[in-house]
This record gives structure tokens, C-alpha cells and sequence, in this order.
């Protein structure tokens, strides 16, 4: 099922740190990014 294409898009957003979710939509696989910021960062 995994082709060489989505094991290199996988590999790109490992790469940058960001996350990745699989998902099945209409019988075909769809590779989402997760991208998290932090907009507010306090300590105490």
C-alpha cells in the first residue's frame, strides 16, 4: 500500500519536525500534516 512517493512525503514532514497522520478518505490514502505553533509561551 505504501508506495516510494509516500514514504518520501512521510520522510519530508518527519524531517521538519512536524507530525503526520494517515487517514483513508474514498478508499484512498491521504497523508496529513500536523503542524503545531505555540502562540503563547509563559513561565512562572
Amino acid at each position: 500500500m505504501f508506495n516510494t512517493e509516500v514514504i518520501e512525503t512521510i520522510s519530508k514532514i518527519l524531517k521538519k519536525g512536524n507530525s503526520v497522520e494517515l487517514k483513508k478518505e474514498n478508499g484512498k490514502l491521504v497523508v496529513v500534516e500536523i503542524e503545531r505553533k505555540v502562540k503563547a509561551k509563559t513561565t512562572f
